[in-house]
């Protein structure tokens, strides 16, 4: 019964972050008026619910230095905190995540692309545990990347045994 508001904002003139304001649909007062993820600058890639109430969000940070790093995160509904952060740094893993496929299991996915140098790319994704944040494995898409093209997910769903069924794109410099 409450409504959820989100979505990026400056902090102290200098850097960005995501705010998330939970309000009372009865009554309009703002229950928790929170600020996460701040950095140099900030995007926010997702943020999705689950059934249970779960608040997951994917967000990219990039610090002044360039560095780059997707956060995945759980956020507790009822005030507002983070549970737990999943970092993946770019300099480490060339990642770019841009979205969640979230669904009824113990599990949920982040997917995006991994790079594999300056131009290419191939589609990418983890499975995450909804309870700690731990890893429980990566799917690299079928590597297009040798035949000189870059493919990235766009979205996905995952089936009722919990297989990421993703819907991606493949670019080769002349067609997509």
């Amino acid at each position: 019964d409450n409504i959820l508001m989100y979505g990026g904002k400056t902090v102290n003139g200098s850097s960005q972050a995501m705010y998330l304001k939970r309000i009372s649909r009865v009554s309009g007062n703002v229950v928790y008026s929170k600020t996460h993820f701040a950095a140099s600058s900030a995007q926010i890639n997702d943020f999705k619910l689950d059934r249970n109430g779960n608040i997951f969000t994917l967000v990219t940070q990039y610090n002044t230095a360039g560095n780059q790093k997707c956060k995945i995160s759980r956020i507790n509904l009822a005030n507002g905190n983070v549970n737990w952060n999943r970092n993946m740094n770019f300099a480490e893993d060339s990642c770019n995540l841009t979205r969640l496929v979230i669904n009824d299991n113990d599990r949920f996915y982040a997917i995006g692309e991994k790079r594999s140098n300056n131009f290419f790319s191939k589609g990418f994704a983890v499975r995450i545990k909804k309870n700690g944040g731990q890893l429980d494995g990566s799917f690299p898409s079928p590597d297009s990347v040798a035949f000189q093209r870059s493919h990235w997910l766009a979205d996905g769903i995952a089936d009722n045994n919990n297989r990421l069924i993703a819907i991606g794109s493949t670019y080769d410099f002349d067609t997509t």
